[in-house]
């Protein structure tokens, strides 16, 4: 009966996630994530008062597709009152287009799909190959590092149509621009947070769960490098799905999942749960460096021209908070108070740092210079 209500919860998603990239293609982001907040929170408090009235397991599995079935209508009132109206009708159909849809749909659904294995096979592993008490770190040690992957790419999604109406209209000149800016945003959003979860690791977790899990420092730092690269694959990642060319990319996604799961495999049965997150780390950045090597060239961007204007710049203001946290983070007591007193003033040194270096001339409008900051790139 489970599996029967999670299937028919399923049956509802799909046609919902057809109807949000309706809304997301109309630029009607608001309407979408409106929806999608509305829903999570109504089946977080159903499931919260069906728990604390007692009922079992599965009157909590049949809120799924009820939820569903209500984001589905949400999306369709929300669709329906979008910018470009959702009125489909049979006669406006082009099968030429449909046909092309149908490429990119399938192409899209093979790499989203080979992706999220790819991104929870290391749990499968773990739970085959080593003692439970290790797959419980390895879900505590993964959990933070990578909901900064997810803080640090979310902004992106809306970009997605501004770099295919640039490459619509032929202005290479934009894309090159959406390369430069992307690159240099992620970097200076995902570089010094990953600083300072790897300095800083053992005393988060000790403050989120206690001192039994101090045995998951090093995976949790090993999976900090990982969401670095798997946040930084981003920007090629938007790139050729803005330009319509994602067989690369799917096949990449394949090839990582594949790689994953021998080298993973390989590295558990040798060094255990380090061995994994290891394993997959390098995969990973592989796999993002295999990625920018075929999107810089469609975007037509060189790569000393890359390190220049993106990577130079932030790491110049990293470098000196990079020392920073390193010393605070021994000298400092492994404490709360420590922590802070060494995070706030890095980060905000940091933050001083990449203004200064990037925007070079004063002005006296702080949206001025925050356009310049977000928006220019020489």
């Amino acid at each position: 009966m489970a599996i029967a209500l999670a299937g028919l919860s399923l049956a509802f998603q799909f046609p919902g996630f057809a109807l949000r990239g309706y809304l997301e293609g109309c630029q009607d982001y608001h309407l979408a994530n409106a929806v999608d907040i509305a829903a999570e929170l109504l089946r977080a408090g159903i499931t919260l008062m069906l728990l604390l009235a007692g009922f079992n397991l599965l009157a909590v599995i049949a809120v799924f597709p009820v939820i569903a079935l209500a984001r589905l209508t949400g999306l369709h009132l929300a669709a329906h009152y979008s910018a470009i109206g959702w009125q489909p009708q049979w006669s406006q159909m082009n099968m030429r287009s449909m046909s092309q849809i149908r490429e990119f749909t399938t192409i899209s659904f093979l790499d989203g799909t080979f992706m999220r294995w790819f991104l929870q096979a290391d749990k499968l592993l773990a739970a085959r190959l080593l003692p439970l008490p290790s797959l419980a770190i390895l879900a505590v040690a993964r959990r933070i590092p990578l909901s900064l992957q997810t803080f640090c790419s979310q902004p992106f999604f809306v970009t997605y149509p501004m770099v295919s109406s640039a490459d619509a209209l032929g202005n290479r000149a934009k894309i090159q621009k959406f390369v430069f800016l992307s690159t240099r945003i992620l970097l200076a959003i995902t570089l010094p947070l990953a600083t300072c979860l790897w300095a800083w690791g053992d005393v988060i977790l000790r403050l989120w769960i206690g001192e039994e899990v101090a045995a998951g420092i090093t995976v949790f730092r090993i999976f900090v490098v990982f969401a670095f690269f798997a946040t930084m694959q981003e920007v090629p990642l938007v790139l050729l799905y803005g330009v319509g060319k994602i067989r690369y990319s799917a096949a990449v996604s394949a090839i990582m999942l594949v790689a994953g799961v021998v080298a993973g495999t390989w590295a558990s049965l040798r060094s255990g749960l380090e061995g994994l997150a290891v394993a997959f780390t390098v995969v990973q950045a592989i796999g993002t460096i295999m990625l920018f090597v075929h999107a810089l060239p469609v975007a037509g961007v060189r790569w000393d021209d890359w390190f220049r204007k993106s990577f130079r710049p932030v790491l110049h203001a990293w470098l000196p908070v990079l020392g920073w946290l390193v010393i605070t983070s021994l000298l400092f007591p492994r404490t709360l108070a420590g922590l802070i007193l060494s995070i706030v003033p890095g980060m905000a040194a940091f933050v001083f740092l990449i203004a200064r270096i990037v925007v070079k001339s004063e002005t006296p409008n702080w949206k001025v210079y925050m356009q310049r900051l977000l928006l220019e790139i020489e």
